[in-house]
């Protein structure tokens, strides 16, 4: 089985607006470099950033920051580095973010279960963290799809059990032992 599923941002709908052209402008341009052969450091955007939109002070969690909550570790979108520094493409993303929107970008390793929780009493501004769309957290956070990846049915080697695709047989895993994140 391997369906694809975007993942997303999410946030309460008070900084969603500015975040999402913001983040057109980065994404555009991180496909402009890959499309000339221009590469990024991941280093934190320069002083010379356009400020693109802006966020009320009010509707930030601390002015001047945008505070983002992920789920550590998920590489390589999110992950601490040997020296203890968070790093991987989401981070470079929402720090790119952050700087069109003339704001400092700060980070939380959150629970993933809890994560939309953190959103709401304004621990963070953002959740930088995939997470598949349902009306259930449509009620709650404004969501926007910034790029899709895979979800996939993983057994061992030849699939000795036998395993039947769930998508065609819905009791293909009865019997079986199955995992997924708590929250997800």
């Amino acid at each position: 089985m391997n369906r694809t599923r975007p993942s997303r941002m999410a946030a309460p709908a008070r900084t969603i607006r500015a975040a999402a052209a913001a983040a057109a402008l980065v994404l555009a341009g991180s496909l402009a470099a890959c499309s000339t052969g221009t590469t990024t450091t991941g280093a934190s955007p320069s002083a010379s950033v356009t400020k693109v939109a802006t966020v009320a002070k009010s509707d930030l969690a601390v002015p001047g920051q945008l505070k983002f909550c992920a789920d550590f570790p998920a590489p390589p979108g999110h992950f601490m580095s040997p020296s203890n520094q968070m790093q991987g493409y989401d981070i470079d993303l929402g720090n790119a973010v952050a700087a069109r929107l003339g704001l400092t970008p700060v980070w939380a390793d959150s629970v993933f279960d809890t994560i939309i929780l953190a959103a709401q009493t304004h621990k963070c501004d953002m959740i930088w963290s995939g997470m598949s769309i349902t009306t259930a957290r449509e009620k709650v956070v404004s969501m926007i799809p910034y790029f899709s990846v895979g979800e996939a049915l993983i057994s061992a080697k030849g699939n000795p059990s036998g395993i039947a695709d769930p998508a065609t047989d819905p009791k293909a895993l009865c019997g079986h032992t199955i995992a997924a994140e708590q929250g997800s």
